[in-house]
Parts: structure tokens; sequence; C-alpha cells
């Protein structure tokens, strides 16, 4: 047959005499092509009425259809998948080489900004008194809010900021504004994670954290969004974070 046809068929015609003769001559053809029978369509003489054999044809190609669609979503996710963990590991290493606190929330500010497409940021401390966060100020873009007790923390952000798994999803107008003081009026959607704040100096600390993530795309975060990389994210975050502020 002629490969050049084959490779073109939309601007090459093909003779059918051809290709009957080519296939009375391999009547194997199609053994070691069966990805060809799924596509080819062979009536069968049974006047007006479908064949039985015909309509398990047509479901076959219907879940056949429906699989590479399923296959092609598990590649896409695998994907992005991919470029979530590359990011992380780009932040791990990011923070291994970060050691004043400033720099730790400049680290974050950039990462939030550029790696994960974020339109605003915050963290929230408690038990934490402000001048414990020395050389640390709020930005267009990340704020950072501290309550010195579990009592000052507003009540419609206690069961949130005490939380222990992140959380993804639309929110009240009103708890947005107190999310993001800076930019909560423009925030459709947001992802909340809990940062573990723990050190190994201080086994006793108190002190508890929380990111949020915010975006003004009402698509970004949803509640149906798995959170697992996002938990990793805060123990990370958490981690790294929890020494300068109790030692400070």
């Amino acid at each position: 047959m002629n490969t050049r046809q084959d490779q073109d068929p939309a601007t090459n015609s093909v003779d059918k005499a051809a290709v009957a003769k080519y296939l009375s001559a391999h009547p194997d053809f199609f053994e070691s092509h069966t990805q060809l029978l799924s596509k080819l369509t062979l009536p069968h003489e049974t006047g007006q009425a479908i064949s039985l054999i015909e309509r398990q044809v047509a479901v076959l190609r219907h879940h056949n259809h429906q699989h590479r669609e399923q296959l092609q979503e598990l590649i896409q996710i695998a994907k992005e998948n991919e470029q979530l963990i590359q990011r992380l590991q780009q932040l791990t290493l990011n923070l291994l080489d970060t050691d004043q606190l400033p720099e730790i929330i400049n680290l974050l500010r950039s990462t939030l900004q550029s790696d994960f497409h974020a339109d605003a940021a915050a963290l929230h401390f408690t038990n934490l008194q402000e001048n414990q966060l020395a050389g640390i100020s709020n930005s267009d873009f990340i704020s950072v809010l501290t309550y010195e007790h579990d009592s000052d923390i507003p009540k419609d952000l206690t069961k949130i900021i005490n939380g222990k798994k992140s959380t993804c999803g639309k929110f009240n107008p009103k708890i947005l504004g107190r999310l993001f003081p800076e930019e909560g009026s423009h925030i459709s959607t947001a992802a909340l994670i809990p940062l573990t704040l723990k050190s190994t100096s201080h086994p006793d600390n108190k002190t508890r954290g929380m990111l949020a993530i915010g975006s003004h795309d009402e698509h970004r975060f949803n509640a149906e969004m798995g959170t697992v990389y996002l938990q990793y994210m805060g123990e990370l975050i958490g981690r790294k974070l929890g020494p300068h502020l109790r030692d400070n």
C-alpha cells in the first residue's frame, strides 16, 4: 500500500479495488490491527430493525469513548499533580536556605504569587504578641495578624483558625474580610491551611497558626479539591516558622 496515502487520507484518494485486493491477499490483516475493528461499521441485513450484534458494538464503542475521556482526565490530573510536587519541592529547598523570619515571609510572598498564582494571602497566629514578629510588616499581598489570647480571635474565625485540616471553597464575605484585611472584598475562593508550629526547644509551645490563600477566581478553590498537598505545605511552613516565633 502507498505509505504517503496512508499518512494523509484526507488529501489523497485510495483505490477501493486496491484495498479490497490487499485485504484479500492478507486475510489476517485485522489480527495485527485490532484497534481498527472498533471503528468499522458493518450493518446486518435485518430490515429496519437493529441487530443485537450492532447494538452490542454501539454500546462497546460508547464505553470505549467514555474510557478514553476518563483516561485523558486522569492524565491531566497527573500532570497537574506533578507540577504541584515540583513547586512544593522547590519551596522546600528554598526554605532550607532561608534562616531569618523576614526572609521566610518574603519567600512565602513571592512563592504564593508566582508559583501558586494566589491573589492574596494572610498569616494568622494565636497566643502570640505582635512584638514577637519583629521586622515583619504587612503588604498589599500578604497580611500578618496576631491574637495574643484565644479570646481575642473573632468568633466567626475561631473554628477556622483552630481547625486541624485544610479546607477549600467559598466563604461568607464577612469571613473573607477578616481573613484578608487588605483584599477580602475581591476574594472569591480561598484555601485555609493550618500551620503546625513546633519547636524542638519549646515543645510546650501553644502558638497556633493558619495560612489563608485567596483567589479572585470563583473556580480556583472548591470544596471537592484534594487537600493532601495543602496539608503537607502547612506542616512544612509551620515547622520552619515555629522556632522563630517561639524564640522571639
